[in-house]
């Protein structure tokens, strides 16, 4: 037996070794033991990219008139221990109010924030907050565009997305992390949306790797987020996952245990229909290993309407 395979089986006694995500050595033989394909493997090994765990969350803003039992107050302990198990290095969050974020970086001390509310800043309004791991990752930068024809420029009210640089303490490499939201009712203010990211990223992260985490309320089947699809400087996560993504395809659960499926279509046809609405997609440099729809419930209620979608990823 090679001294690599010993080392993996020991790894396996200690029961972290199919989630030792940052070890520099895994090789063909460690991956045959492990479980990961050998383009995984070779993935993982890079030393100068350590493994990402990368998170697009929709958690529902405190909405003082939602049903009783899907109040933030019911809610909040569910989000904490999701974030915390998972362990992501970086969450993408959609709607999240100031106090929200305050509940989860006051209960989860590891994470930071980067916040900038919609509104006028001092009202406790929507945020497109980037949570992160400040034992992982060093803020370098931090920003936020309006999606508007003046995107430097405030727009009370208006679509945003909030953005970051870090550096990996562990590798050394640099990266960007973009966030947004876009309008769930108005498909123009979708295609405004869409330009000026198509727009901004680039000229914000240069030729530095990136993701983009958000809520685009629209599928692939949209001219929108297929724009971003078919787009030459970003894929979409799910396509481009070395292993095949899983957990369900659809992303909204609209707090409903039980989907509501359309009149004359079936539960088969329902699923095979069925559509993410929000996304991680990656720049070219990006490798992504694992992908994932989180659809974890606590006695019969979800955390929040949208599912974590997540991602385990290096980049090149």
């Amino acid at each position: 037996m090679s001294v690599m395979k010993r080392l993996c089986l020991l790894l396996l006694v200690l029961g972290f070794a199919c989630e030792a995500w940052t070890a520099q050595g895994l090789n063909e033989a460690a991956a045959e033991c492990c479980g990961l394909n050998a383009e995984c493997a070779k993935a993982a090994e890079k030393p100068a990219c350590g493994m990402l765990n990368i998170a697009s969350y929709n958690m529902r803003f405190n909405n003082k008139r939602e049903n009783p039992d899907n109040t933030w107050s019911e809610r909040k302990p569910q989000v904490r221990a999701l974030l915390e198990y998972y362990d992501f290095d970086i969450v993408g969050t959609q709607e999240p109010l100031l106090g929200q974020i305050k509940y989860l970086t006051d209960s989860l001390p590891q994470y930071s924030a980067i916040s900038y509310p919609k509104a006028d800043g001092v009202t406790d309004d929507e945020t497109c907050t980037i949570l992160y791991k400040t034992a992982r990752l060093e803020l370098l930068q931090k920003g936020n565009f309006w999606h508007s024809a003046t995107p430097d420029t405030f727009e009370n009210g208006g679509r945003i997305t909030t953005w970051g640089k870090f550096k990996d303490k562990l590798t050394g490499g640099e990266f960007f992390v973009f966030n947004t939201h876009l309008s769930s009712s108005n498909l123009e203010s979708r295609k405004t949306s869409i330009a000026v990211i198509l727009k901004e990223l680039p000229r914000i992260a240069g030729g530095s790797p990136f993701f983009l985490t958000g809520d685009f309320n629209a599928t692939e089947k949209e001219e929108t987020v297929a724009a971003l699809v078919n787009s030459p400087i970003m894929a979409d996560s799910k396509k481009v996952s070395k292993t095949p993504p899983y957990g369900q395809a659809r992303s909204f659960n609209g707090f409903k245990f039980e989907p509501s499926i359309p009149k004359g279509e079936t539960r088969q046809d329902y699923i095979a229909n069925a559509l993410p609405i929000d996304f991680i997609f990656v720049s070219k440099q990006i490798s992504v290993l694992k992908y994932a729809v989180i659809t974890d419930s606590f006695y019969g209620k979800f955390p929040s309407d949208h599912f974590p979608v997540c991602i385990k990823a290096v980049a090149e």
